[in-house]
């Protein structure tokens, strides 16, 4: 029988001081960017669980640079229809993982987009035939998820 002092204690792993950075372009940039300076959120960010509430430290706001037609990437890369071009011997092993993309009013999730990745501090860097759009933004190589 059960009882309530039967419980199972569940593993937890923590990233130390993890660092993300977003990248915004369109009509929410001015108001995005407003309310990451002014530390004013609708709902609180948080980092997974409810106890592991995110500190928001403003890096800037850049302008949006096109890269050279043989790029590396130091984002995520969105996946699509087509499968992108990677010279695997240079980048090296990469991860892949599906992501939220669109929450509604509600937060409910509405879209989700595979993404690859490293883990490393690491660029994905393309072979020469590769066509994804890359560009920079803050000395950063980046590739936009598609527009909602």
């Amino acid at each position: 029988t059960y009882k309530m002092s039967d419980h199972t204690q569940i593993k937890h792993q923590f990233v130390r001081d993890p660092s993300y950075r977003i990248y915004v372009d369109g009509p929410l940039e001015e108001r995005l960017c407003e309310s990451l300076r002014n530390r004013n959120f609708h709902f609180s960010p948080f980092l997974g669980v409810a106890y592991c509430e995110a500190t928001i430290d403003w890096v800037g706001q850049f302008p949006i640079l096109k890269s050279p037609i043989h790029p590396v990437l130091d984002s995520v890369l969105p996946v699509g229809a087509g499968i992108p071009k990677i010279d695997i011997r240079k980048t090296g092993n990469l991860n892949q993982t599906l992501i939220p993309l669109q929450m509604s009013m509600t937060r409910r999730l509405q879209k989700t987009v595979n993404v690859l990745y490293k883990t490393e501090n690491a660029p994905i860097i393309f072979r020469e035939e590769d066509e994804t759009e890359v560009n920079y933004v803050g000395g950063d190589a980046v590739s936009w998820f598609a527009p909602w």
